[in-house]
């Protein structure tokens, strides 16, 4: 199937599923990029209770490996390793092409990540490039979950795993130390 009908396909899905915005999807014009876009969003505003169709997670990964595809590769060994740890490595770009062992993205207490539709934080970039069973993985118990971590696996990214570590959260009224 082409990505047009994938994504017309899709956002249909998501909408039937979120009614506070079924009406409005209808809005938006039907450019390849504004649906993507309305997809992208539709995606991370989706509670991680709802069931969907299995259709949905068949269209969904067709187009994900797709556009997984078209991607540049970014290899390890083109970055500049911290002066602190070669180990290490602080990258600024698409988090989701990077060709890694793991990734490790900082989280917020439920470990769930950002609903916002469309917010351009890594939560959302890596939950919109892996899928919609990425996020719902974090939900399931994991021996670091206590600990405010969880390890997944990386689904359709080019890393074997995500690292999800919660920041330290502090009262607004005390100073950092």
């Amino acid at each position: 199937m082409e990505k047009e009908q994938l994504v017309e396909r899709l956002v249909s899905i998501l909408a039937n599923n979120l009614r506070s915005v079924q009406n409005q999807v209808n809005d938006f014009a039907k450019d390849y990029f504004v649906q993507r876009a309305l997809l992208r969003g539709l995606m991370n505003m989706h509670a991680v209770n709802k069931t969907l169709p299995e259709e949905y997670f068949k269209l969904q990964d067709e187009l994900l490996q797709q556009e997984l595809k078209e991607k540049k590769l970014v290899e390890l060994s083109s970055l500049t390793p911290c002066k602190l740890n070669e180990n290490v490595y602080v990258y600024q770009g698409d988090i989701t092409a990077i060709k890694a062992d793991a990734i490790v993205n900082s989280a917020n207490k439920t470990l769930l990540g950002c609903f916002q539709a469309g917010h351009n934080c890594v939560d959302n970039c890596l939950h919109s490039a892996a899928g919609l069973q990425h996020r719902a993985s974090h939900r399931r118990p994991h021996p670091l979950h206590n600990a405010g971590q969880h390890l997944s696996k990386g689904v359709r990214s080019r890393t074997d795993h995500s690292l999800l570590r919660s920041r330290p959260h502090r009262n607004r009224r005390q100073p950092y130390r």
